[in-house]
């Protein structure tokens, strides 16, 4: 958890999600273990929708992480700035996907959901593989977006994935 990834805005705009959508954090890092983390945690619950937000305390084996994946509907990414890092500002805007989160969610075949801080966005929705969006308002909106068209969304985000970012691919 970090500035930089807008978890706690995130976490706050499911209140305004349709009401059979929910948030699900899953981190690579022990949430209840570590103190920082832990009391993280403890802050994301207190401000979080009552039912809306739901967290992963343990992290997955990278081989279990896509079939974890298999149970979600859309992935969400997004970047903001970390004012306590000197070049996350440049970094999260030209990189904002070096983590691997978004590929990973085109590759299981997830539409992504980005913000417009970094280059991803404008990827993202010009591929059709995922909705950008400006503010957290716009998230209930690319949900809805979405899942009217989800068996699309998603065979674009595999095709995008297997086209463009699998390690194989001649791009």
């Amino acid at each position: 958890f970090s500035a930089s990834n807008c978890i706690d805005d995130i976490a706050i705009s499911t209140k305004d999600w349709p009401p059979d959508w929910v948030l699900v954090i899953h981190s690579r890092h022990r949430l209840d273990r570590d103190g920082n983390l832990a009391f993280a945690l403890r802050l994301l619950k207190k401000v979080s929708p009552p039912g809306r937000v739901f967290f992963s305390t343990e992290p997955a084996e990278a081989d279990d992480y896509l079939a974890i994946l298999d149970s979600a509907d859309i992935g969400i990414a997004f970047y903001g700035e970390d004012s306590t890092i000197v070049l996350s500002k440049i970094n999260n805007q030209c990189m904002g996907y070096a983590s691997g989160k978004i590929n990973t969610y085109l590759q299981a075949g997830l539409p992504a959901i980005v913000n417009d801080y970094t280059n991803a966005g404008a990827w993202v929705q010009k591929s059709g593989c995922g909705v950008q969006v400006h503010t957290m308002d716009e998230i209930s909106t690319a949900i809805v977006e979405i899942e009217g068209n989800l068996t699309a969304y998603s065979n674009r985000a595999v095709d995008y994935f297997n086209n463009y970012l699998a390690i194989d691919s001649s791009c």
